[in-house]
């Protein structure tokens, strides 16, 4: 049965392809083969048509890189991400897998703001004070890099916003400096994938119902 198999398959290759995207930056393409796990099989294609995608920054992987991509795997495969407590964690990874696929870098930066708030953004209050604070607490390690940290998520949420609510695309400067949107984009991906590395790590030490609660107050 070719639906059952696909839903055999797909999560296990799902996983390989999540351990790539967040142990190494670049574009990831893998012609029909990524084109399958994003979109329901179509039967068996046989057609000899090669896919082609334009890519900004390939993924390159190396010989050398395969023992740190084999530590990652295994992290990821036992982080038990598809447990019912660890929803807000498979979500923000779901979410950013999206944004790397996203050909616009407008959808991109929403995307990688919603893998954010799925991490960050518990409770009540103002989600871009909760970003900010928790997101700058966790990635930084200093002083000086805290408030960069801080000041640019701030930031990139208030661009994000004006995306959202139809107002276009508002100026992002700090410290001087004006982000250009691919910028934006590059930084927000970066500090994505520290925070869900950060995560995986961190839900092995929580258990039981709202454990993205308890890592919340913790780092508050």
């Amino acid at each position: 049965n070719i639906g059952n198999g696909f839903n055999h398959v797909k999560p296990k290759f799902q996983l390989f392809l999540d351990a790539l995207t967040l142990n190494f930056k670049g574009d990831l393409r893998l012609g029909r083969i990524f084109s399958n796990i994003n979109y329901t099989w179509k039967s068996f294609d046989k057609s000899q048509k090669i896919d082609v995608f334009s890519q900004q920054n390939k993924l390159n992987f190396s010989q050398n890189d395969s023992d740190s991509f084999r530590i990652f795997f295994n992290t990821l495969k036992k982080s038990n991400i598809f447990e019912p407590e660890n929803l807000f964690l498979m979500m923000a990874i779901n979410r950013f897998r999206t944004g790397l696929t996203r050909t616009s870098l407008e959808d991109r930066i929403i995307d990688f703001i919603t893998s954010l708030e799925s991490l960050y953004a518990s409770g009540s209050g103002d989600i871009t004070r909760k970003l900010s604070q928790r997101g700058s607490m966790l990635l930084s390690k200093n002083e000086e890099s805290r408030e960069d940290v801080y000041n640019f998520i701030k930031s990139a949420y208030n661009f994000r916003s004006g995306l959202v609510h139809g107002e276009g695309q508002r100026e992002v400067t700090i410290n001087g400096e004006r982000f250009t949107l691919r910028k934006i984009c590059d930084v927000l991906e970066d500090l994505n994938r520290k925070s869900i590395r950060i995560y995986l790590k961190l839900v092995k030490h929580y258990s039981g119902k709202n454990k993205n609660k308890k890592i919340i107050d913790d780092i508050d």
